[in-house]
C-alpha cells in the first residue's frame, strides 16, 4: 500500500516578499536525502534563490527518489527560461529585443507569459508584469536601494508601462515588445509556475502524492496526511511571529501562496510604503495588508495573486477575490503595535477552516 506523506501540516511563510524563516530546517542547501521507511522521500534544495523542500510518497524506494529528482530537474528549466536576471534566459532576450523584433520561445515561456498577461487584465492592472522599470526607479529591484523618485522621472517610467502592449503571436510562437523602454519581469509568476510543472514531472516519474514548498509558495497533490483523509491541513504563518502559525486550513489538493510585506516595508520622506509598487498609481502601496495568503489549483495563480491582491489592499482584494469562483484568500491587515490584526477570509474558504487565531503585534518589536 502507497504511504501518505507523514507530516501533521505544512506552512507557508510569506515567500520571497518575507525574511522569516520559509522551513523550519537548519541546512537547506543539497542536503542528503531523507528517506523514510518504506515508501516516502523528502529532500532539500536551494532553487530559485531560496529553499525549497519537496516531499513524496511512491510506490517503492525507486520511484519515490526518480520523482523527486525529475521535481528539481524542472526547476532548472525554468529558471533558464523566465528569469530575467539571468543574461542568457528566453525573458533577457525577450528583453533585449524591446523595440526592435519579436523573439520565438519556447512553449512553456508562452504559457507564463500568457497567464500574466490574463490576470493583469482579470486583475484590473493591480498586477503588471511590464511594472519593472517603476520597481527600478523606486530603488525596489535587484539594486534594493529605496528612494523616493522625482515626478518627471516617474511620469517618464510610466510611459513604459502596459500589459496590454505586449504582443504575443500564438501562431508564430513570438513574444515582441513594442517599446524600447519595455521589459517583462515575471518573479511573481515564476515560482508558481515552477511548482505546476514540479507537479507534472513527479506525477509522471510515479509519485502517488506530495508537497514542495519554495519558501512559502506551495503544491500538494494526492491523499493528505493519514489523519487527514483526502484533505492537506496548511498552516499560515504570524506575519509578526513567523515561527508561529495563526491558522489552519484542511484544504483540497491544490496550491497556496503566501505574500508578506512586514520586513520590507520602508519608510520614505516621513512616510511608511510597502514594498510593491501599484502599476496603476506609479508608487508604493502604502501599508494597510501585511499579509495575504491565496489557495488556488494551480501555483502559478495563487503565486500571481498573492503580488495583486496586495495592491488592491484590504478593501479591494477581498471584492476581487470573491468574484473568481476559482480562487481563494485571507487577508492579515495591518495593525499598530500592542493590537491585533482583523483577518478576511474569502466566502468559498470558510468551509475548509479549522481555526483563526488573529494575528498580535508584540508592542515590542522595532518597525
Amino acid at each position: 500500500m502507497t504511504r501518505r506523506p507523514s507530516g501533521c501540516f505544512a506552512r507557508t511563510d510569506g515567500g520571497s516578499d518575507a525574511e522569516g524563516p520559509p522551513l523550519r530546517i537548519a541546512h537547506a542547501i543539497h542536503e542528503a536525502n531523507e528517506e523514510f521507511p518504506g515508501v516516502e522521500l523528502s529532500q532539500h534544495r536551494f532553487v530559485l534563490s531560496t529553499q525549497g523542500r519537496a516531499t513524496v510518497s511512491a510506490p517503492d524506494s525507486t520511484t519515490a527518489r526518480r520523482a523527486v529528482a525529475a521535481g528539481f530537474a524542472v526547476v532548472d528549466s525554468v529558471e533558464l527560461l523566465l528569469d530575467r536576471l539571468n543574461p542568457g534566459s528566453e525573458l533577457t532576450r525577450i528583453n533585449r529585443a524591446a523595440g526592435r523584433e519579436p523573439v520565438v520561445v519556447s512553449p512553456w515561456t508562452e504559457t507564463a507569459i500568457l497567464a500574466a498577461l490574463q490576470w493583469a487584465e482579470r486583475s484590473d492592472g493591480a498586477f503588471d508584469p511590464t511594472v519593472g522599470p517603476l520597481v527600478d526607479l523606486w530603488g525596489f529591484g535587484p539594486s534594493a536601494d529605496p528612494r523616493i523618485p522625482t515626478e518627471s522621472s516617474i511620469a517618464a517610467a510610466r510611459r513604459h508601462i502596459g500589459w496590454d502592449r505586449v504582443q504575443v503571436d500564438t501562431l508564430a510562437h513570438t513574444v515582441f515588445l513594442p517599446d524600447s523602454g519595455m521589459e517583462l519581469d515575471l518573479r511573481a509568476v515564476m515560482k508558481g509556475f515552477a511548482l505546476d510543472r514540479m507537479r507534472e514531472a513527479m506525477l509522471e516519474a510515479g509519485a502517488t502524492s506530495g508537497i514542495v514548498d519554495l519558501s512559502g509558495d506551495m503544491v500538494f497533490f494526492g491523499p493528505g496526511p493519514e489523519s487527514t483523509g483526502e484533505a492537506w491541513p496548511i498552516e499560515l504563518s504570524n506575519p509578526f511571529e513567523p515561527d508561529r502559525g495563526f491558522a489552519i486550513f484542511q484544504v483540497p489538493p491544490g496550491a497556496a501562496s503566501t505574500s508578506s510585506s512586514l520586513k520590507r516595508q520602508v519608510t520614505l520622506g516621513g512616510r511608511r510604503y510597502g514594498h510593491l509598487v501599484d502599476p496603476r498609481a506609479g508608487r508604493p502601496i502604502e501599508p494597510g495588508l501585511v499579509s495575504v495568503s491565496v489557495f488556488a489549483e494551480s501555483a502559478m495563480i495563487s503565486d500571481i495573486l498573492a503580488t495583486s491582491l496586495f495592491v488592491l489592499g484590504p478593501l479591494g482584494g477581498p471584492e476581487m477575490v470573491e468574484q473568481w469562483p476559482e480562487v481563494d484568500a485571507v487577508f492579515v491587515t495591518d495593525t499598530p503595535p500592542g493590537t491585533r490584526s482583523a483577518v478576511v477570509v474569502t466566502t468559498g474558504l470558510e468551509r475548509y477552516r479549522q481555526w483563526i487565531d488573529p494575528p498580535y503585534r508584540p508592542t515590542e518589536r522595532e518597525d
